[in-house]
């Protein structure tokens, strides 16, 4: 869980992912997005794909439904299966987060395509599994050595890595 990711930077929104500026030049051919620099490099079946937090605090629904819709079609396209997150609670705008989620749930169920209900698994953590800012999940002391540790389950990452095993478990379970 703390593979250095092509697909994702800090304060990233979704529409970063499909944008060839961010790309890491290291590693990613010019033009290419940060998402197709990362399923090439990695070769995935199946990602996790989670955003909305970052884009919630000035994207409208709208321009989420539009940036998730092109991550997952690529996703499709390049054969790869997209298990989409839903978004953590914030607690000054939950209004916000409760359509971000909706619209979540609606490409997922337009693809027939698993949830992983991410906001569901945080909701009776201790400040919904967040950290003061209301915004970053918490976590345990010693983080990021005790992410994994499933005794820790109060903690907003530690259960992101748990219910991140828990989906990737169900789906190759389902797929053979």
């Amino acid at each position: 869980f703390v593979n250095p990711s092509l697909a994702a930077g800090v304060g990233w929104a979704a529409w970063g992912v499909l944008d060839p500026e961010l790309a890491d030049a290291t590693w990613c051919g010019a033009g290419e997005s940060p998402l197709a620099c990362e399923y090439r490099v990695v070769k995935p079946t199946i990602a996790l794909i989670m955003f909305g937090t970052n884009d919630s605090g000035y994207r409208t629904s709208e321009q989420f439904r539009s940036d998730m819709q092109r991550i997952v079609q690529y996703s499709l396209d390049e054969g790869i299966i997209p298990i989409l997150s839903t978004v953590p609670n914030r607690p000054e705008m939950p209004a916000v987060i409760d359509s971000y989620n909706r619209v979540i749930g609606e490409i997922a169920a337009s693809q027939n395509l698993p949830v992983w209900d991410y906001h569901s698994a945080l909701r009776d953590l201790p400040n919904s599994g967040l950290t003061y800012d209301n915004i970053h999940p918490s976590s345990p002391p010693n983080a990021p050595e005790t992410a994994a540790d499933f005794q820790q389950l109060s903690y907003g990452y530690n259960v992101r890595n748990l219910t991140a095993l828990q989906m990737l478990d169900v789906i190759l379970r389902v797929v053979g």
